[in-house]
């Protein structure tokens, strides 16, 4: 609990610079507004400069963080905002207070029992963050070596923000990874909140909503913690953020400026946050085009804004489009959403709600009050690229070269799609029990508790605790006391990567973004040595871990008395050393 609490505090300090700046210059908006984003703009603010630090070196980021907190303090006293008193009291908010209470100590206490985040991406991304702490000369990683001979298009702000949360909090990258998807699912449902009761003006309506995305939904909720894709989640949180500032139809310079950098915040944290950015703004733009100029304006200079804060980042790996062929980006195999794909994927009491929802907002008109034409927008942009990208592309694909591919991980945009229609069975709901709305919140939380089971799949706890702790325990060892220039750990895990920060006879797990340059990699030329013996002359040690070592020379360097855990160390030299044949016993 105690590792809980610290990590808690650094976040909050990294947001500090956030809530000044936001509070000195957004005078005219909810104060539940205004925590959102004073929240999004600290973690963005803590992304960008943890990001541009690694250019001279990432131990300057406490530097460039003090001058900004001072900067933001500087800024809040010069404008002397005088913070008007809401109009709502505690009592108000007494509803989504409980929620997000209930929210934090489920989603929580999952990744407290726990040791490790499930899911493929978590054990690239904690690579990421260790080969970010290697570099101790400075300077942006470019490629994926030692571990995997491939080119890196993966922003690194996040991964860099865990090695500085890890360096003060004093806690391990994997526990950081692991805390972070709670709080930062929390948030979201939070902003759920802030962002319905902005389209629908109804505080009870927004409750309902975020009650239902936190209980009832899959993918974009509880999902998470299924394939545990953080940058995602923070990055969409800093879309959600823009969308807010939209809706409140905050003009002028402030507006674009927060906008702006929110998106150049997404260039450093999530590449296919920012392609999913763009295409809901694109959208937006097109709908505003005619209708009401000054907001497509707002758009475009929002996105000419982001490009001047991060040019030197996003001009580069926009040319590196020329190169996404040889990605995995437009071969991507992904499950087919068939019906029953689509249930699963945003639950099924979500999923039945959602159908009667829209159908029912869709005959009575609703669509066409002036109010929600905005979020009808936002759902109909990422819906299309949900469709596009999942049947279409895919049957352009199986036509043209007789292979089931899509673009863009299309199950993303579905993820990115349910904070957004949450709101179609809020509606109804309410409606429903409008007379008797504490009934409309007992159904909610009742039906969602019954959905925990559904989502037992999505959470896989380690099987044997003591075990993963031992592995890790042993892994700290090696990380200590071995080198990384000369070991190499014989282990099968890619956690083994990521927590030891050794190569391994494995090659790296890789995102989709990446390209991999193929040809006999560098690991794979060590296999081959080791296999045609022809390593004797190197200075390397291999380390295994075990119950029992596999090979007679092996040496033990390390034990964990408790559960019988042992690191092996066996030297080159002594690997390839055979034995003497053994005499047969002679019978009398």
């Amino acid at each position: 609990m105690f590792d809980i609490l610290k990590f808690l505090l650094v976040i909050f300090a990294l947001t500090l610079p956030g809530w000044f700046c936001v509070y000195a210059v957004f005078n005219k908006i909810e104060q539940e507004q205004k925590i959102a984003l004073s929240l999004s703009f600290g973690w963005a603010l803590s992304i960008f400069i943890a990001h541009n630090s690694m250019y001279l070196h990432i131990k300057y980021f406490i530097y460039f963080w003090i001058t900004t907190l001072a900067l933001s303090i500087f800024l809040y006293l010069r404008k002397s905002p005088q913070i008007s008193k809401s109009r709502y009291k505690l009592k108000h908010y007494t509803g989504l207070i409980i929620l997000l209470l209930i929210v934090a100590a489920i989603r929580f206490s999952i990744s407290y029992f726990r040791v490790l985040p499930s899911g493929f991406d978590p054990q690239f991304h904690i690579i990421l963050a260790r080969m970010v702490e290697m570099k101790y000369d400075g300077g942006m990683l470019t490629n994926w070596l030692p571990f995997r001979h491939a080119e890196l298009n993966y922003p690194l702000g996040l991964h860099a923000l865990i090695v500085i949360i890890g360096k003060y909090a004093n806690l391990p990258h994997y526990l950081i990874f692991n805390y972070m998807i709670p709080l930062f699912s929390t948030y979201m449902v939070y902003q759920v909140y802030c962002f319905s009761r902005l389209v629908s003006k109804n505080s009870r309506i927004a409750l309902l909503a975020a009650a239902i995305f936190a209980l009832w939904v899959n993918y974009g909720s509880i999902g998470y913690y299924g394939w545990g894709g953080l940058p995602n989640l923070i990055a969409f949180g800093f879309t959600i953020s823009m969308l807010m500032i939209m809706i409140e139809k905050q003009q002028g310079r402030i507006a674009i400026f927060f906008m702006g950098f929110f998106y150049a915040a997404i260039f450093f944290t999530h590449h296919h946050v920012m392609i999913t950015t763009l295409g809901i703004f694109s959208v937006l733009f097109i709908y505003y085009l005619k209708i009401d100029q000054p907001r497509a304006k707002q758009v475009f200079l929002s996105f000419l804004t982001a490009g001047i804060i991060g040019s030197y980042y996003m001009i580069p790996f926009a040319l590196k489009i020329v190169t996404v062929d040889g990605t995995g980006v437009l071969k991507f195999k992904e499950p087919f959403f068939d019906i029953k794909m689509l249930v699963n994927s945003l639950g099924f009491v979500f999923s039945i709600s959602l159908i009667i929802a829209v159908f029912i907002f869709f005959k009575q008109s609703k669509y066409k009050q002036k109010q929600y034409h905005f979020f009808l927008v936002v759902c109909a942009s990422l819906l299309l690229a949900f469709v596009f990208w999942e049947y279409i592309y895919r049957v352009i694909v199986i036509v043209l070269y007789n292979e089931s591919y899509v673009g863009f991980a299309p199950s993303r945009f579905l993820t990115d799609l349910t904070p957004f229609l949450v709101l179609f069975p809020a509606l109804l709901i309410y409606q429903l029990f409008k007379k008797k709305i504490y009934l409309a919140f007992v159904c909610v939380y009742l039906i969602g508790f019954t959905q925990i089971k559904q989502y037992k799949n999505q959470i896989a706890y380690d099987p044997v605790r003591e075990h993963v702790l031992a592995r890790l325990n042993a892994f700290e060892y090696i990380r200590l006391n071995t080198s990384i220039s000369n070991t190499i750990v014989i282990d099968i895990d890619p956690w083994a990567i990521a927590l030891t920060g050794r190569r391994t006879l494995t090659l790296a797990p890789i995102p989709i973004s990446e390209k991999d340059l193929g040809g006999k990699t560098y690991l794979d030329d060590i296999k081959e040595r080791i296999m045609n013996k022809t390593l004797h002359e190197t200075p390397y040690q291999f380390i295994s871990i075990g119950y029992k070592s596999s090979h007679p020379n092996s040496k033990i360097v390390y034990t964990d008395k408790t559960n019988g855990i042992h690191i092996f160390r066996i030297d080159v030299h002594d690997y390839y050393q055979k034995e003497e044949p053994k005499k047969p016993i002679e019978k009398n």
